[in-house]
């Protein structure tokens, strides 16, 4: 005899962690921006400045990989580049309007995150079940 697996935990853990990433992506849509790119967005908001070295650590990104999202973020208006001298290497910045961005994106998390902390206690896999269905309806299912 089958299961459905809608009615499995397993399947509404899946759910909630997909409405999670959609929700954290939602505020990057309007720029044609990558998952992905709201790490890189999210780095530079909490470093001041960082080099590519520093950045491509942060993210664990190749540098191809870390060029083509800056590229992104750059044409979007969300990051500027400054140019390298003998002195210091290339400083990568968030605009007035990435910031704004990567803040959205840190209260976003900090409200899923707080929906999950305040049901931390719970132990049972009924009530777990339980919580993941109300933290689908906070994310809109």
């Amino acid at each position: 005899m089958g299961i459905d697996p809608g009615q499995t935990t397993l399947y509404r853990l899946l759910d909630a962690a997909q409405r999670s990433r959609r929700a954290l992506l939602a505020p990057l849509a309007p720029y044609g921006l990558l998952a992905g790119d709201d790490a890189v967005l999210m780095c530079l908001a909490r470093e001041q400045r960082p080099s590519y070295a520093t950045l491509q650590a942060l993210t664990g990104l190749k540098p191809s990989a870390l060029h083509g999202r800056l590229e992104r973020l750059g044409a979007a208006g969300l990051v500027r580049i400054g140019t390298p001298s003998e002195e210091e290497p290339a400083q990568i910045v968030l605009t007035d309007e990435g910031s704004d961005i990567a803040n959205d994106l840190f209260e976003l998390w900090r409200a899923l995150d707080g929906e999950l902390e305040r049901s931390r206690k719970v132990t049972r896999s009924k009530k777990f079940g339980k919580v993941l269905k109300k933290f689908n309806r906070t994310l809109g299912g």
